[in-house]
């Protein structure tokens, strides 16, 4: 009978220990597989030429000995040479290719796979190119003087140059820039187009269907947009990066320039001038149906939108305006007096001292928050309301789940950091990495990168994984569902880069 109480006694102490310490256990634990799929020597290698395939799952880098380089793939060497051209080794979109340029003696060789092929006196530094399907690869070679396209192992015809190469969004066209004879001009699918004093493609060269075509061109002191091969009226100068698709490749828009005034081109019709335009604000809605831009005016800096100016401003908050995903909302950071708001529709906020960058951001639905802080706080702001007030909000991490209906982000207290998840904290960690945050696909689980002490780790909904000196986020590199309860990410130790699968099961 003593027994048999003492143990019922036990049993309601370990119940009202865990209800009342907060020591709660989680519903789930995670559980973790490493492989070593890059030995790296951190003395040799070099790091701009570090390379992850988009699924995370392959590594190449280039790395030196004495007197020669290499390239490491998946953890094997390759063959030694004298150089490895800047920008490569680079993998394709479906991740089963691995390309790079390499230097042999004075030839210079595109191996892809391992094997290589043929050897010329130069290769175009940065002119490898996978197409969007993997299936081809394209650069500019060199010899002696003359230059070419090599497609496949296909020699093109040979120039006094060659530019940008691009592959339509379906993989099914081809073009690039060329020079013969003094003149400039567009190589697509094989055929040359007009010839003038310069041009310039970019990576809008074509719209989203591959069907359209849109650059710019030189003629003297002149510029000019040449739209599915018309040539447009000539300015003084295109704003760098344009002429622009709409989405649905319907539309073309640019910036020009006349007698030191700018002005956007909207489908061939010429808009308002102005002193200067921001050539990273001018852009499409989602729907492809609206148009806006920051422009300058007498000192002052404002919101154009379909043509109708917005209220003027000491200064506009970069890469503004932006659009809700259904179209219908503008909204955009402005400045004056040193105070910060967030005009919506035409409507400001209250003023703060600032306002984080990468934010306002919008869910499906058209719900918009943004991060913003005053002289001692930080916050997020949710339809107008603060919920509540931090040390820090930790930029890159205010994110909407895939469905719209979840928002979490990351913030601090001065000693500690943690995931707000629906205004609920989590657990407490030495800090947050910024840009970690990432929900799984059926938006019921959140994953970020903490700080462990001096390492880091993969924590979901605040629960941690294993401990590594670093998770790569760069190159492209993040943590990746593969379903609701799957995951992988690549983790870095003292002896080189792990690929980590992660499974979350239930207790």
């Amino acid at each position: 009978m003593y027994r048999k109480n003492l143990f019922i006694i036990l049993i309601i102490f370990i119940i009202f220990t865990v209800k009342f310490s907060g020591a709660e256990p989680a519903a789930f634990i995670i559980e973790e597989n490493e492989k070593n799929i890059a030995k790296i020597n951190f003395d040799t290698w070099i790091r701009d030429t570090l390379a992850i395939s988009p699924d995370l799952k392959r590594v190449a880098c280039a790395v030196k000995d004495l007197e020669k380089k290499y390239v490491v793939v998946d953890g094997k060497k390759g063959k030694k040479y004298d150089e490895i051209l800047p920008g490569t080794p680079i993998f394709s979109k479906d991740s089963k290719h691995v390309a790079y340029a390499a230097k042999d003696g004075t030839q210079w060789v595109v191996v892809v796979d391992g094997k290589e092929g043929k050897k010329y006196s130069s290769i175009r530094k940065k002119g490898l190119t996978f197409s969007p399907d993997s299936k081809k690869l394209a650069y500019a070679a060199g010899d002696g003087d003359k230059w070419f396209l090599v497609l496949d192992d296909k020699e093109g015809k040979k120039y006094d140059s060659v530019g940008n190469i691009l592959f339509s969004p379906d993989s099914r066209r081809i073009a690039y820039s060329a020079k013969s004879e003094g003149k400039f001009f567009v190589v697509l699918d094989g055929k040359e187009w007009a010839k003038y004093e310069g041009v310039r493609i970019d990576d809008n060269f074509f719209s989203s269907d591959g069907k359209r075509t849109a650059y710019s061109a030189k003629v003297g002191d002149k510029f000019f947009v040449v739209i599915d091969g018309k040539e447009g009226n000539k300015y003084d100068a295109i704003m760098p990066g344009f002429p622009l698709f709409s989405p649905d490749g319907k539309r073309v828009i640019f910036g020009a320039q006349v007698e030191g005034k700018r002005f956007i081109v909207v489908d061939g019709k010429e808009m308002k001038k102005y002193d200067d335009i921001a050539t990273d604000s001018l852009k499409f809605s989602p729907d492809g149906k609206r148009v806006g831009y920051a422009a300058q005016l007498d000192k002052k800096r404002l919101i154009v939108v379909d043509g109708k100016e917005g209220k003027s401003w000491e200064n506009i908050m970069g890469d503004s305006p932006r659009f809700s995903p259904d179209s219908k909302h503008v909204v955009y950071g402005a400045i004056q007096d040193g105070k910060w708001r967030i005009i919506v529709d035409g409507k400001a906020s209250d003023e703060y001292k600032g306002v984080m960058k990468g934010t306002p951001i919008f869910n499906k639905d058209g719900k918009m928050v943004y991060a913003a802080k005053a002289e001692k706080h930080q916050f997020v702001v949710i339809d107008g309301k603060i919920p509540k007030k931090y040390k820090t909000v930790i930029p890159g991490t205010v994110k909407f789940s895939k469905d719209g209906k979840r928002l979490a982000y990351g913030a601090g207290n001065g000693k500690n950091c943690f995931a707000v998840i629906d205004g609920k904290e989590k657990k407490k960690h030495l800090g947050i990495e910024q840009g970690s945050f990432f929900f799984s696909p059926d938006s019921k689980k959140l994953a970020y990168v903490a700080l462990v002490g001096a390492d880091m780790c993969v924590a979901i909904d605040g629960v941690e994984g294993g401990k590594y000196v670093a998770v790569v986020l760069i190159n492209g590199a993040k943590i990746i569902f593969d379903s609701p309860n799957k995951f992988h990410y690549l983790g870095l130790k003292k002896d080189g880069m792990y690929l980590v699968e992660a499974t979350i099961k239930q207790r």
